[in-house]
């Protein structure tokens, strides 16, 4: 602040001199030729004291995470009645994944998606072997010890968001 506040009463000053000094030059270029030079030395005098340097930086663009946790405890093999049909709630959960696999691409594109199955443990998986291996099977959902595991996963990214696909049946107690 100081430096700039120097600065704003050193420049004007310095002009007003370069340009009043001149009075005794009759020719007008000659007059504008010699301005520019000694606006010039000034400049470079100002740039070799103020000492300015040129700082590379190599930035790297990193994604921010979005976690979606699957259910795979047995519980989802319950049999929920929805009209006009009875469906297990797993085969529930599939469905809307499907019916938003563009959604879910669409993020992709802008986050880091990871899938994970978990019940009282959890599993990364690959975005592709989801529809394949997801299945109801585990003996419990522990939803304490997933958000630790997660917690713990997530430590050192930026996780942004959790969808949580499950029936909500934490039997642990």
């Amino acid at each position: 602040v100081v430096v700039l506040t120097v600065l704003g009463i050193v420049i004007p000053l310095a002009l007003w001199f370069f340009w009043t000094s001149l009075n005794r030059v009759g020719s007008r270029s000659r007059k504008l030729l010699l301005f520019a030079l000694r606006l010039g030395a000034f400049t470079l005098l100002l740039l070799v004291l103020l000492k300015p340097e040129l700082e590379f930086r190599k930035s790297q663009f990193l994604k921010n995470s979005i976690a979606v946790l699957l259910d795979n405890s047995k519980s989802l093999s319950i049999k929920t009645k929805i009209f006009p049909d009875e469906s297990s709630r797993i085969d529930l959960i599939k469905k809307a994944l499907e019916a938003n696999a563009s959604y879910f691409e669409n993020l992709g594109k802008d986050f880091e998606v990871d899938y994970y199955f978990f019940s009282d443990d959890i599993e990364k998986v690959a975005a592709g072997a989801v529809k394949n291996t997801y299945r109801a099977h585990r003996p419990y959902t522990d939803l304490t010890r997933v958000f630790d595991a997660l917690v713990e996963r997530y430590l050192d990214q930026s996780l942004q968001g959790i969808f949580l696909f499950s029936d909500g049946a934490d039997l642990t107690q």
